[in-house]
């Protein structure tokens, strides 16, 4: 039994919670290019891509359901790649958001100190995030 059948209930809601994020997401994300289309251009392409990057995440999850729920059990395999590579998805995303905020940070209050800090941190989150799923991805949970 794969480890996704086992929790599929509540998996099934987080998605659900997820695709309705998403849709608000994609609201704020057209208002956001009507109303701010002279924003920089960074800031533009930023929101572009994590809203690109978010889709992409939504249709592996629901991958990964379909597979899980279509396929009979005895021929799952033991970690489905969807899985994985949405939740890779899910590390770089948070990943960009918080570069993102630390910049304006910055800008907003010009304190190298914490500048520093939140870097430091954001930057352990990515590595300790991307060496877990890189084991999880080459089979060494």
């Amino acid at each position: 039994m794969s480890r996704t059948r086992s929790n599929l209930g509540g998996f099934e809601v987080g998605m659900t919670a997820s695709t309705v994020l998403f849709g608000v997401c994609t609201v704020q994300t057209v208002l956001y290019f009507s109303r701010f289309g002279k924003d920089p251009l960074l800031t533009r392409g930023l929101v572009m891509i994590l809203w690109l990057l978010q889709g992409v995440q939504i249709v592996l999850m629901f991958g990964t359901i379909y597979w899980d729920l279509c396929t009979p059990p005895s021929a799952l395999p033991a970690d489905l790649w969807p899985d994985n590579v949405w939740q890779a998805f899910g590390i770089v995303i948070s990943g960009l958001v918080q570069v993102f905020y630390s910049r304006l940070s910055h800008r907003l209050c010009r304190s190298w100190p914490l500048n520093v800090i939140l870097d430091t941190l954001i930057v352990l989150k990515f590595v300790i995030g991307v060496c877990y799923q890189g084991g999880r991805i080459g089979g060494r949970d």
